[in-house]
């Protein structure tokens, strides 16, 4: 499977911000040159769903005692069930 910056680039954006209610400044002020950024951040152009549906994707790539039987695992992942961990942590349980 290809990287975040593999993906293909799209005119989506991101994010909304609201207008500033400050006054803004540039960056050359406020930093040290020596601090600042030599060439453009390589960020993928993407929408929310499409960077969710992507790192879903590589999640399901990795095999969990959630994905099915694990014969192999330790005794934390057989004796211990999501439904214990949730049981466990109901109020006045323990």
């Amino acid at each position: 499977m290809s990287t975040i910056f593999d993906c293909r680039c799209s005119d989506a954006v991101g994010g909304l911000f609201p207008d500033l209610d400050v006054p803004t400044q540039d960056v050359e002020t406020l930093l040290d040159a020596d601090l600042l950024r030599s060439h453009p951040l390589r960020i993928p152009n993407l929408s929310e769903p499409q960077v969710a549906r992507h790192y879903t994707a590589l999640s399901k790539m990795n095999y969990g005692v959630d994905d099915g039987l694990y014969p192999l695992g330790s005794c934390t992942m057989k004796y211990n069930p999501k439904l214990n961990e949730d049981m466990a942590s109901l109020s006045g349980f323990a």
